[in-house]
C-alpha cells in the first residue's frame, strides 16, 4: 500500500508529463480522486471559495485586457488559460497529495531521497538525463536536450520550480518534526538541487533565517563561501554552473550570476497610463518570437498583460492560502512554513511565471488535519 502512495507522490509532485506531450498523468488519476477532493474541499469550504472567487475574478479581469488590446493574439488567450489551468490543477494536486500522505508523512522522505539519487545520476549520465527528459513539457525538453552537462533533472522536476519544491518539502520535514538529521537534510538536499538551478539558494536561505535566525544565516554565508573557494577550481561543468553564485561571492564579484545579469536588462517599464490599469493584453510579441518587450521577469510578463491589477491578483492567489493559514493559525511551524512560502513565491517570480499552490494547498490541509487532531 505505502508503494502504491509513494507512486502517486511520484505522480503529483512535478506533476511529471505522459511522455512527448504537454499532460500530466495527474490528470488520468484525477477521476479517481473526485470525491476525495469534493469532501476535502467541502470540509474547509470556506478558503476555497474565497479563492475561487479571486480566481474567477482574475481570469475575466485578464480575458477583458486581451479582448480590448489593440494586436490581440490567440497564442496569448492560450497562455492565459494555461496558467489557469495550472491554477486549478496546483489546487487539487495538492488536495490529492494532503489525501495520500496524511497518515504517513514518511513517504515525502522516501520521494525527496530517491529524487536526490536520480538527480545525482542525471548529472553524469547522459541516457539517465535524455530519459528523464521525456516526462517533461516537450517545450522544456527541446532546450534541456541542448544543455547536458549544464544543469540536471529528476523524475518530473526541472529547473527553478523543481529545486524549489524539493527543498520546500525537505524544509516541511525539517520544521515539523524533530531531530538536527532532517536540518542537515535541508543543506544535503539543497546542495544537490542546485546541479537543477542556482534559484534553490532562495527557499535554502529563507528557511535558515525563519527557522534558526541570523547566527546559523552568517554560519552559512561562510559555507558558501568556503564553497566557491572550492568550485573556484573549476572553470567548466555542472559543478561549475550549479556554484558559479559562490564562485563570485568568493572571488568578490558579489551576489551576481550570469542569469541575474540578464534579468537586470529586462527591467523595462513603460510610462502609459493605459498599460498601467489594463496592460497591453499580451504575453508574447506579436511580430517577431520571444517575449512581449522582451522580458523574462514573471510580474513584468503578467503586468504587460493585465496591468497592475493583474499582478496584485495574481500575487494574491499564489499566496492566498498563506494569508488565510497567517490568520487563522496558533501553530507556530505552520506560520513559518506560510511566511516561507509566501516570500519564496514574491522572490521566484522575479525569475519567471511561476505558480506554487500544489505547495500551498497542500500546507493548509495539513495544518486543518492538525488543528482538527488538537481539538479531538
Amino acid at each position: 500500500m505505502n508503494i502504491l502512495r509513494l507512486l502517486g507522490v511520484f505522480i503529483i509532485l512535478g506533476f511529471p508529463r505522459i511522455p512527448n506531450t504537454e499532460y500530466p498523468i495527474f490528470l488520468l488519476m484525477l477521476p479517481f480522486f473526485a470525491l476525495v477532493i469534493f469532501r476535502i474541499i467541502n470540509s474547509s469550504l470556506k478558503p476555497f471559495i474565497t479563492f475561487l472567487t479571486i480566481f474567477v475574478f482574475w481570469l475575466l479581469w485578464s480575458c477583458f485586457c486581451w479582448l480590448f488590446s489593440d494586436n490581440a493574439n490567440t497564442s496569448d488567450l492560450f497562455f492565459l488559460f494555461i496558467l489557469a489551468a495550472k491554477f486549478i490543477l496546483g489546487v487539487t494536486g495538492g488536495v490529492v497529495l494532503y489525501y495520500i500522505v496524511q497518515k504517513n508523512v514518511g513517504i515525502l522522505i522516501w520521494w525527496v531521497l530517491i529524487q536526490l539519487v536520480i538527480i545525482i545520476l542525471s548529472s553524469f549520465n547522459e541516457s539517465i538525463y535524455m530519459s528523464l527528459i521525456q516526462f517533461i513539457s516537450p517545450r522544456s525538453a527541446a532546450t534541456f536536450e541542448n544543455i547536458y552537462g549544464l544543469r540536471s533533472i529528476g523524475f518530473g522536476i526541472y529547473h527553478i520550480e523543481g529545486g524549489v519544491l524539493l527543498v520546500f518539502l525537505l524544509a516541511f520535514l525539517a520544521i515539523t518534526s524533530k531531530g538536527v538529521n532532517r536540518n542537515i537534510l535541508v543543506y544535503l538536499g539543497g546542495g544537490v538541487a542546485l546541479l537543477m538551478s542556482r534559484s534553490v539558494i532562495i527557499p535554502v536561505i529563507l528557511y535558515t533565517y525563519i527557522s534558526a535566525g541570523a547566527a546559523r544565516l552568517a554560519l552559512l554565508i561562510f559555507s558558501f563561501v568556503a564553497l566557491g573557494w572550492g568550485a573556484s577550481h573549476l572553470s567548466e561543468g555542472i559543478v561549475f554552473e550549479a556554484f558559479e553564485l559562490f564562485i563570485n561571492l568568493y572571488e568578490g564579484k558579489g551576489v551576481s550570476t550570469r542569469s541575474t545579469d540578464a534579468l537586470a536588462h529586462m527591467v523595462i517599464i513603460t510610462g502609459d497610463v493605459k498599460t498601467y490599469l489594463f496592460g497591453d493584453g499580451m504575453f508574447y510579441n506579436p511580430s517577431e518570437p520571444g517575449f512581449y518587450m522582451g522580458t523574462d521577469i514573471g510580474y513584468l510578463r503578467v503586468f504587460y498583460f493585465s496591468g497592475v491589477l493583474g499582478v496584485l491578483l495574481f500575487c494574491v492567489l499564489n499566496v492566498y492560502f498563506c494569508l488565510h493559514l497567517c490568520r487563522v493559525s496558533n501553530s507556530l511551524n505552520v506560520s513559518k512554513m506560510s511566511w516561507l512560502l509566501i516570500l519564496l513565491v514574491l522572490i521566484i517570480n522575479v525569475k519567471g511565471i511561476f505558480i506554487v499552490l500544489l505547495m500551498s494547498t497542500f500546507l493548509m490541509c495539513m495544518a486543518k488535519e492538525q488543528c482538527r487532531r488538537g481539538q479531538e
